[in-house]
């Protein structure tokens, strides 16, 4: 619990698209746009970082921007690493959790 609440400590309204979280021994690149959620993890194999899974989501949640338009364009408002690597990303749609095993 104490992971959401420094979450929303952390959000701060703006352009995010992309981010990065570093543990002791696994690292996430994360990217919201053009509908997708890109999601890297890294492993630390003795100093260099070693991709080891890619993870891409597509999402779909329009929003009206006008009368007219809708818009699915989204950003990236924080993101948290959990103690055991596991992470929870706030979005303009959402929050999502992700767990890595």
């Amino acid at each position: 619990m104490d992971t959401v609440y420094t979450l929303f400590q952390k959000a701060i309204y703006g352009d995010n698209k992309s981010t990065e979280l570093a543990g002791n021994l696994i690292k996430w690149d994360i990217y919201i746009g053009d509908g997708k959620i890109k999601l890297k993890v890294f492993k630390k194999i003795n100093t260099k970082w070693e991709s080891i899974c890619t993870r891409i989501e597509n999402y779909y949640y329009p929003y009206k921007y006008s009368s007219s338009d809708f818009r699915n364009n989204h950003r990236l408002v924080a993101s948290s690493l959990f103690n055991n690597d596991d992470i929870v990303i706030l979005t303009t749609f959402g929050i999502l959790i992700y767990t890595f095993s």
